[in-house]
């Protein structure tokens, strides 16, 4: 694992400043945390998703009168109605 030193100290036989970043093995990297020598680097942020341009159309939208809206009155009187009686 990477971290970055906070103190200057030595590690593996090379001396280390504050801001150097070096490979740790897995037990050093609590000890180290825990004494304030160094810090674990940060994961790097995800990546940002890509928006492909597949050349497609969006949908149309569909006209207002199809669905009616919420709160209002669905007028009904102008239907047609069925010829047999």
């Amino acid at each position: 694992m990477k971290m970055i030193a906070t103190k200057s100290f030595t590690y593996a036989g090379k001396p280390r400043k504050p801001g150097d970043e070096f490979d740790v093995t897995g037990r050093d990297v609590r000890l180290l945390s825990a004494v304030g020598r160094a810090k674990p680097v940060p994961p790097p942020p995800p990546p940002k998703p890509v928006k492909r341009d597949t050349g497609a159309e969006e949908p149309a939208a569909q006209p207002d009168e199809a669905k009616p809206r919420k709160g209002r009155y669905r007028r009904r009187d102008m239907q047609a109605e069925n010829g047999e009686e």
